[in-house]
């Protein structure tokens, strides 16, 4: 008899945002730039709901890991709430849980994290295979991995130290 892996998607939203899906392991299964469409007489890219409820369904989480903490004082960000309504009215629909974590490192780390240095740092030290698209990539696809393996550590499926 199988045993059903179930799976847990990071998110971090915004239109420079990312997913994440991990198995029960910690290992990723797939990452993802966060979805976007040109909006308005500017063409600002911005969070396309569509496009993201399309994809959650496709990856089929038994939760969503956000971050609780999603402005920080140090940069001001206000992109992120209208990402924020977008995905979190994407999950509703889809009935999917969200869960949060804490983004201890936006207060912790300002200087570093804003750089994304820290993030792909701790990425690569995680998952070596992925360490060029981590090094490489977008600083937030290395985020949601992380969120998604915080919740995997919080609920007590893997260790600190896998």
């Amino acid at each position: 008899m199988s045993r059903r892996v179930r799976h847990v998607a990071g998110l971090v939203y915004g239109p420079e945002g990312a997913l994440a899906l991990l198995d029960d392991r910690a290992r990723v299964v797939e990452l993802v730039p966060m979805p976007v469409v040109a909006n308005g007489r500017a063409g600002r890219a911005e969070v396309d709901p569509f496009a993201l409820a399309a994809l959650l369904r496709q990856m089929r989480p038994r939760e969503v890991v956000v971050d609780r903490i999603q402005w920080c004082p140090a940069t001001g960000r206000a992109s992120w709430h209208r990402g924020r309504g977008a995905a979190e009215g994407v999950m509703a629909a889809l009935g999917l849980p969200i869960g949060l974590v804490l983004d201890a490192p936006c207060m912790a780390r300002l200087a570093d994290w804003h750089s994304g240095a820290a993030v792909r740092r701790q990425a690569v030290f995680d998952w070596p295979a992925l360490s060029e698209t981590f090094a490489l990539g977008p600083a937030s696809l290395a985020r949601a991995a992380q969120l998604a393996r915080a919740r995997l550590r919080d609920r007590g499926v893997i260790g600190f130290h896998e």
